[in-house]
């Protein structure tokens, strides 16, 4: 049996993501910022979820700014309106536009979690 899992992680500014265990092209820096990490924590799926396993479930972490999210359809709908694509090629087009994120969620750093944290 071989191990399955992921981290967890958090930069000094608060940006998760989560890295594949087989992933080797990892660096400890953050793909949104560049800063470097402040937490991780590992999540072993090798025998999958338990509830009763804590290293088996990711940590919940606390939001500290929530994710801004733009639905920009109605304005999308009126300039499309004007320039009037096909049918298809506005249904296209909005699947690639809406919603769009304008800025990624960021969290706090937990602690006492007893995951290393550099803050």
């Amino acid at each position: 049996m071989s191990y399955e899992g992921y981290q967890q992680c958090l930069c000094t500014n608060g940006h998760y993501w989560t890295v594949d265990c087989y992933d080797h092209s990892r660096n400890d820096l953050c793909p949104d910022c560049g800063s470097p990490i402040a937490w991780e924590n590992g999540v072993d799926l090798t025998n999958g979820s338990d509830p009763n396993d804590p290293s088996s479930m990711p940590v919940e972490l606390e939001v500290a700014t929530p994710a801004v999210v733009a639905d920009l359809s109605v304005a999308l709908d009126k300039l499309l309106n004007l320039i009037q694509p096909s049918p298809v090629d506005r249904e296209a087009f909005l699947k690639l536009c809406i919603p769009k994120r304008l800025s990624e969620a960021t969290y706090r750093v937990p602690k006492n979690q007893g995951r290393r944290s550099s803050l």
